[in-house]
């Protein structure tokens, strides 16, 4: 499903439920986090859990705005 979602250019959770279930920030994130961790980089992976790290704080913060 993932590959789907790449491949039209929609995240996994628009494929799956319709709608986005998770900030698309925090699904693109993820991913990067998945990648990082695929190639076996530990600089990468740290730069990816960072990154996952302020995407995921800026979605609680809107969340809690909303």
């Amino acid at each position: 499903m993932r590959e789907l979602a790449r491949r039209i250019g929609i995240s996994e959770s628009s494929l799956a439920f319709g709608r986005e279930r998770i900030d698309a920030g925090v699904s693109d994130a993820v991913g990067a986090v998945e990648a990082a961790e695929a190639a076996g980089n530990p600089t990468e992976v740290a730069k990816a859990y960072r990154t996952l790290s302020r995407a995921a704080s800026l979605a609680a913060k809107s969340a809690v705005v909303a």
